[in-house]
Formats: C-alpha cells, structure tokens, sequence
C-alpha cells in the first residue's frame, strides 16, 4: 500500500508539471507575448538582427553571448556539483534514511524506494548538465557565425539561421533551468510522497506570476 502511495504522488506531480507546461504553450498561442519565454525568442531575433546590421556591433554581440556563456557554464557545474553530493548521500544512505523517515507521511520507507528517489534526482541532473553543455555548444556556434557575413565567402550565415541557432540555446538553457525546478519537489520527496505532492503545487503556483508570465508596465508585481 505504501508503494502505491509514492507511485500517486509521483504520478500526480508529474502530471501537474506537464500539464501546466501545456497550458503556458497554449497560453502562448493566443498571445506570445504573454509568456516570457515564447517574447524571449523574438527578442533573441530582433537582437540577432540589430547585431548583424553592421560591422560595429560586433564587440557589443561578443560580450553578451560570453555573458550568457559564463552563465550556461556556471549552471552546468553547479549541475555536476549536485550529482556528487547526491552520490555522496548514498554512501551515507542508512543514517540518513532513519533520520528522514522520521518525517514520512504514508510513504514506503524501504531501501528500493529511497534508492528511487535518489536516481530520480540524478537523472535530473544528468538532464540539466546535458541542457546546459548544449547550450554552451550553440552559443559558441552562434559567436563565430554572427559575425560571418555573406560577402565574406561561401559562409551561408544569415541572421535567421543565426537567430535559429541563438533560440536552440536559449531553449536548452530555459530546459536546464526547468530541471533545476524539478528538484525542488524531489528533494522533498525523500521525506514523504506528501511532501512532494505540496511543494510541486506551490511551485506551479509560483511559477506562473513570478518566472513565465510577462508582467504588464505599471502593474503591482513590476515594481
């Protein structure tokens, strides 16, 4: 029975966390410019063109992307970081079990569902260190192909392709981070299935106003 109630909870967060990623996406066609990734997009398009317009640009467009760069490459080691720590945890699964099962509320507490819960924290980690090294990737790529031009010779570079390349790496970066969300819930998933099922409703919750919605000027959460 208690095996059962960790499967509903996890059943049920993973459902919340897609279902509200649908409704953002349909949120977003009936108005892009109510989501902030979807604006972010066009913004990354429009940017790629005022860079490619003219020649004088091209210190300003370096910068950026070794900003966004420093970012990516910060979030990818910090990722990396997060697997030791979790694989040092199960070295030292037996004191922590007992301490944290103290806390559990109708789940299992037997060694094969921590160990779930442990992998499932890894595999979101594995997941946000691969979003953010490809990330890393199609900035780089972006660097050199921004400031090819056409007349410079066979390069085909135009500022579509380059946009198309700049929001491939903006997706992976927005992915990464998602999965850095993920965590939130996990991590209170090893003191219970309920634990889980709360944290993921307060963090869809939070998400909405504070992280994926475009704040209109003069309203009260844009000050």
């Amino acid at each position: 029975m208690t095996y059962l109630v960790d499967s509903l909870a996890l059943v049920f967060a993973t459902s919340v966390f897609v279902g509200y990623h649908v409704y953002l996406r349909v949120l977003a066609r009936r108005n892009a410019a109510s989501v902030l990734s979807y604006l972010a997009n066009d913004a990354r398009t429009a940017w790629v063109a005022t860079m490619m317009s003219s020649s004088d640009n091209a210190l300003t467009a370096v910068q950026t992307l070794r900003n966004t760069t420093m970012a990516a490459t910060f979030l990818a080691s910090t990722a990396v970081l997060l697997m030791i720590g979790v694989l040092t945890l199960l070295n030292e699964a037996n004191g922590a079990q007992s301490l944290w099962h103290m806390l559990n509320i109708f789940g299992a507490v037997a060694p094969a569902v921590w160990l779930a819960k442990i992998l499932s924290m890894l595999v979101v980690m594995f997941f946000a260190f691969f979003c953010f090294s490809n990330s890393i990737r199609s900035l780089n790529h972006v660097g050199y192909l921004i400031n090819a031009r056409k007349e410079t010779g066979d390069c085909h570079s135009s500022p579509q392709i380059v946009a198309n390349e700049l929001n491939r790496g903006g997706r992976f970066y927005s992915l990464g981070t998602r999965a850095y969300y993920c965590l939130i819930p996990l991590v209170c998933w090893l003191f219970g299935p309920l634990y889980l099922v709360l944290s993921t409703v307060v963090l869809v919750v939070l998400l909405l106003p504070w992280v994926d919605r475009v704040r209109a000027a003069g309203s009260p959460e844009a000050l």
